[in-house]
């Protein structure tokens, strides 16, 4: 799993179409079934940046995840994305994390990685959709950061309906427990039919 420390996600995401930062263009879909949460994000990602219908996005994504009993992982909500049919539907998620962090290491105190979201904050300004997961003891559970404002992230949970005000502590002791990765959701720089895309920084694991 390959990821660009957000310091340098804007720097990264230059190369890709500009988008409107004013209010959600993310239209809340409802998770169908108990972990069926990443699906459902990434339909109002994909809705989101292309403008269509969040229900016919949803079932462009395809096929299901490995691991229908926990959802889909990481890696696949990127691969998917990436592979959507029809072509145009297609996402660029970008992996992101603070600095120093080591990925799936055991941590037993959340530390604060105050510059860490004041860049989710002004990627989220910009007008670009954060997937971000919440671990526990069952099934990791995916949240969509739409925005923020007045020193707080906007949220929408595929559990329940309605946008959340979160503040950087709350969001913070959310994140810890996934290591604070976040997806940033895009346009690829050149979509299909229009030229060579970028092949991006990531690999498989």
């Amino acid at each position: 799993m390959a990821l660009i420390l957000v310091g340098a996600v804007m720097a990264a995401l230059s190369g890709h179409a500009a988008l409107a930062a004013t209010g959600s263009r993310f239209t809340w879909i409802g998770q169908k079934t108990a972990t069926d949460c990443g699906r459902a994000i990434l339909a109002s990602v994909i809705a989101g940046l292309h403008s269509v219908d969040a229900e016919s996005a949803y079932r462009s994504i395809r096929p299901g995840p490995s691991r229908p009993d926990i959802g889909f992982s990481v890696d696949e909500l990127i691969a998917r994305a990436a592979s959507l049919h029809p072509e145009h539907l297609r996402v660029e998620m970008t992996l992101v994390a603070p600095q120093g962090v080591t990925i799936l290491g055991s941590r037993k105190k959340c530390s604060p990685h105050s510059e860490y979201y004041k860049n989710l904050a002004a990627v989220a300004e910009a007008g670009h959709p954060i997937i971000v997961r919440r671990s526990g003891a069952g099934p990791a559970h995916y949240l969509l950061i739409v925005g923020h404002a007045g020193g707080e992230f906007s949220l929408q949970d595929p559990s329940r309906r309605g946008i959340e005000k979160m503040s950087v502590t709350r969001l913070n002791a959310l994140m810890c427990a996934s290591d604070y990765l976040a997806l940033v959701g895009s346009i690829p720089a050149s979509r299909p039919g229009q030229g060579k895309s970028s092949s991006g920084t990531r690999s498989g694991e």
